[in-house]
């Protein structure tokens, strides 16, 4: 049985959130196109920008396994995603006797814990001017560079004060270049 087949295709529009940290989860949400984008607030106001969804992932992933009733991030659609939904409760018990869904859904988790143990190391050793040109070069084979940059800052765990800093110093290196509004990578 494949999630697809048992689930109800939905359709989020841009800024349309598929969770909010703190609220209840009722639904297990598999992204199959589009982007999403993950944060989390602390008690403090502090936002993080923990990440990205593209084209593939599930929401509700952590919940479904832990019995946690509540989101711990929220979860925003960026452009138009693409997904399908299952009420978490009704379907818990019958997908979690399924052996393909627990393989699916156990190897995103795996990989979301390498991503972010790999983000958690870089955000420790590197400075944010190396974390933003690894990020760029990462995100933006296309070179032009189409991250709102507040957005850009939020992800690096960063003041948008300091990214600004850093990208004058890359476009002073010769990285970076501005034309038109937009920026480009030229290394």
């Amino acid at each position: 049985m494949k999630f697809e087949d048992i689930a109800i295709r939905k359709v989020f529009k841009d800024k349309e959130h598929l969770c909010n940290q703190g609220c209840p989860v009722e639904n297990l949400i598999k992204i199959v196109k589009g982007r999403c984008k993950t944060l989390r607030t602390e008690e403090n106001g502090g936002m993080l920008m923990l990440g990205y969804y593209n084209s593939s992932g599930y929401v509700g992933d952590l919940e479904f396994f832990t019995g946690e009733e509540l989101a711990f991030t929220t979860i925003i659609a960026v452009g138009e995603v693409e997904s399908y939904s299952l009420p978490i409760n009704k379907s818990r018990e019958i997908l979690r006797n399924d052996l393909d869904f627990i393989k699916e859904l156990s190897f995103f988790l795996a990989k979301k814990f390498q991503e972010s143990s790999l983000q958690n190391s870089e955000n420790m050793l590197l400075s944010v001017e190396e974390r933003l040109l690894a990020y760029l070069k990462f995100s933006f084979p296309r070179l032009k560079v189409t991250e709102k940059l507040c957005d850009i800052a939020m992800l690096l765990g960063t003041s948008y004060r300091q990214l600004l800093r850093c990208v004058k110093i890359l476009v002073e290196k010769g990285y970076l270049e501005k034309r038109n509004g937009n920026y480009y990578l030229l290394k």
